[in-house]
């Protein structure tokens, strides 16, 4: 948590691993020990078209402020969207007159397409980000949002599967409070050994 929150400067910070390693749990505890206001959105299939992906995360910041994106808002009565680049403009400005720090977590974002125009939105939004936002995104796998580019700009923070997996001292915790009891070292170092840290397959 505190290397995250060391680099709240960088508008990306992307966690990837597969199931199983925590992520959500991680952004959670994360976003929460925050001050700033958080707009959450757990993504499914549906959200691949952009249409829906922007209505559900307008419903999203609308909650952390009224009628923060309201003109947004409008370009849902019809049928058509306008341009990526319109609809990303029209974002940047809302979330830049805000004024403070507002953190938008995407997670599972690994189910939208990979020709969705979300991708389109998102990196438009990041390549003119407001120093304001700080966009948190959850995956399995990485998401097409020009990430070595981002990286060598110094705009992306990324944590990985190496980065989430539980160390002994965290397994043994784990496993005591699991079997309300010590565990004794070589047991742990077993678990250690045979699911490589991963959280999921502890608790199994």
């Amino acid at each position: 948590l505190d290397r995250l929150t060391q680099r709240l400067h960088r508008p990306l910070t992307l966690v990837s691993a597969p199931a199983g390693y925590g992520k959500s749990v991680l952004v959670s505890h994360w976003v929460h020990s925050l001050s700033s206001p958080v707009a959450w959105l757990s993504l499914d299939e549906g959200e691949s078209s952009l249409h829906k992906f922007l209505a559900y995360i307008l419903a999203s910041l609308d909650s952390v402020s009224p009628g923060l994106c309201s003109e947004l808002s409008e370009y849902l009565i019809t049928p058509d969207l306008p341009p990526v680049t319109q609809i990303a403009q029209r974002l940047i400005n809302d979330i830049d007159e805000f004024g403070d720090d507002l953190f938008i977590v995407l997670d599972d974002y690994h189910v939208i397409d990979h020709a969705s125009e979300v991708h389109e939105l998102l990196i438009q939004v990041l390549k003119y980000s407001p120093t304001n936002l700080h966009l948190i995104v959850a995956t399995r796998r990485d998401p097409p949002l020009a990430m070595a580019k981002l990286r060598a700009n110094g705009q992306l923070i990324d944590l990985r599967q190496t980065d989430l997996r539980f160390v002994a001292s965290e397994t043994a915790e784990m496993l005591s409070l699991a079997l309300g009891g010590e565990v004794a070292d070589d047991a742990v170092e077993q678990v250690c050994q045979s699911v490589e840290g991963w959280g999921a397959g502890i608790r199994l």
